[in-house]
C-alpha cells in the first residue's frame, strides 16, 4: 500500500502535551489523529479504529484496532492496554476510557510507525523515583539493532507480567531475550483458553 508508505514517512505528530505531575511531554491519541486526518483526506484513505475488551488470565484488556483501507484493501494493526482493577478519583467508565485511549494510540503508534520507546509517557515514573542500575556515565548509543526496535510490541503484549515487563524495560535487549520472551508468551499461549 504505497499510499499508507507515504503517510508513515510524512506523519509529525510532536509531543505537544505536559504532565506537569510527571514533568514530561507526549502525545495523545488525539495528536496523532489531528496529524494523520489530513495525510489521509490528502490520499484518500479510510481509517477506523474498533475497540474490543478481551478477558485474559482473569484481567481485562482493551485492543484496539486500526484498520486503514484503500478501495479493496486494507491494513491492520493493533494496540493493547490493561485495564487497571481500581483508579483512585474514577469512575469504571473513566478507567475504560483511559484504557481506550492508550489502546488506540498504541495502536495509531503501529500502524504509522510511531516510536514511543524514547516517549516519556512510555517510561515515566509519574513522579517516583525508582532505583535503577542506570549511571549517568554509561555512554547512551542509539541502536539500529532490530531486536531493540521490537521491545514495544512485548511491552504491549496482554499476556506478559508487569514483572516480565520490568526486566525488558531494566535490562539490554538481546536475541537471547527475544528467544526468552517467544518462549514465554508461547508457553502463556497454551494455558490461556478465550
Amino acid at each position: 500500500m504505497e499510499k499508507l508508505i507515504k503517510i508513515q514517512g510524512e506523519l509529525k505528530s510532536p509531543k505537544n502535551q505536559r504532565n506537569q505531575f510527571g514533568k514530561y511531554n507526549y502525545r495523545s491519541c488525539e495528536d496523532i489523529l489531528e496529524a494523520v486526518k489530513p495525510l489521509l483526506i490528502r490520499e484518500n484513505l479510510l481509517m477506523n479504529i474498533s475497540d474490543e475488551m478481551v478477558e485474559v488470565g482473569g484481567r481485562v484488556y482493551c485492543k484496539a484496532t486500526v484498520t486503514v483501507i484503500d478501495d479493496d484493501k486494507s491494513v491492520e494493526s493493533c494496540g493493547w492496554a490493561r485495564e487497571a482493577e481500581t483508579q483512585k478519583g474514577m469512575a469504571d467508565a473513566q478507567i475504560t476510557g483511559s484504557s481506550s485511549s492508550y489502546a488506540r494510540k498504541y495502536g495509531l503508534n503501529a500502524m504509522y510507525l510511531i516510536d514511543d520507546t524514547k516517549d516519556d509517557d512510555f517510561s515515566n515514573k509519574h513522579g517516583k523515583d525508582e532505583k535503577s542500575s542506570y549511571k549517568k556515565t554509561d555512554p547512551i548509543v542509539p541502536s539500529d539493532d532490530p531486536f531493540e526496535m521490537e521491545t514495544d510490541r512485548y511491552l504491549n503484549h496482554p499476556l506478559l507480567p508487569e514483572v516480565t515487563k520490568d526486566y525488558i524495560r531494566k535490562n539490554p535487549w538481546t536475541p537471547k531475550l527475544k528467544k526468552s520472551l517467544d518462549e514465554k508468551i508461547k508457553e502463556l499461549e497454551n494455558e490461556v483458553t478465550f
